[in-house]
């Protein structure tokens, strides 16, 4: 089955503090993918008010000071629909979430990531990964401060960016964008403001897995003692 987006849309902070969003509707989506940009050093937590389980992937900070961090957290496991929210916890970390809500996704969705750091520049690149299967799909997103304040910021060719926002006097500026990959090829990510800012940044990418496929091999074999047209077959399914 191949993903197919069903909703989309980012939440920043009206204080400094942790927060939860706005409503929003994941009808039809299996998994709900969310990048959180805060301070670095900062330990928020994303949960939902749908009973989802979200894991936590790797951080990637830029280190210290007002710099931002950003970590991929993948919801499953609850349900989806209206009237969804998402909560942040966290004092002074200046968080912002950009999320994406999916249907076809496997079970257990997530396959590689990588991220990439830039100081003082008006580009990152989240550096590349390369899925392990077919019609996988690749999320990148980034964090920024500094610079981008009325600036649009632009994804690599291929990529399509869901949501931008500049940032604000109580959160980061972020950008979150994604491509379908058919065939199994590395995907790179580079994030760019579309006028020279002196900006920090960190970015992150990951694939995450399609549902289970189809039959890809089939094994046949007849019995030289049976004298009829039984067949004995064994289907493979891949995840």
């Amino acid at each position: 089955m191949a993903f197919v987006l069903k909703a989309h849309n980012v939440f920043d902070a009206a204080t400094t503090n942790g927060f939860t969003s706005a409503t929003f509707d994941s009808t039809g989506a299996n998994v709900i993918a969310v990048a959180l940009a805060e301070t670095d050093a900062a330990t928020g937590v994303v949960s939902d008010n749908k009973s989802n389980s979200f894991v936590q992937k790797t951080i990637e900070t830029n280190g210290g000071g007002n710099s931002p961090q950003i970590s991929w957290w993948i919801g499953t496991g609850g349900s989806f629909g209206t009237g969804h929210t998402l909560t942040v916890t966290g004092t002074g970390t200046f968080p912002t979430l950009c999320m994406s809500c999916w249907s076809g996704s496997n079970s257990t969705p997530f396959d590689v990531q990588n991220g990439g750091v830039d100081l003082f520049g008006n580009t990152v690149d989240t550096g590349g990964v390369t899925p392990n299967n077919a019609n996988s799909l690749v999320l990148a997103a980034a964090g920024v401060n500094g610079g981008d304040s009325g600036n649009a910021k632009t994804a690599s060719a291929g990529f399509t960016v869901l949501d931008d926002v500049a940032e604000g006097s109580s959160f980061f500026g972020v950008v979150h964008a994604y491509i379908i990959e058919t065939s199994i090829a590395a995907q790179d990510c580079v994030f760019t403001l579309s006028a020279s800012g002196v900006s920090t940044w960190a970015s992150v990418i990951m694939v995450l897995k399609p549902s289970a496929g189809g039959v890809v091999d089939a094994l046949e074999w007849r019995s030289p003692r049976v004298m009829s047209d039984a067949l004995f077959r064994r289907d493979i399914t891949v995840y």
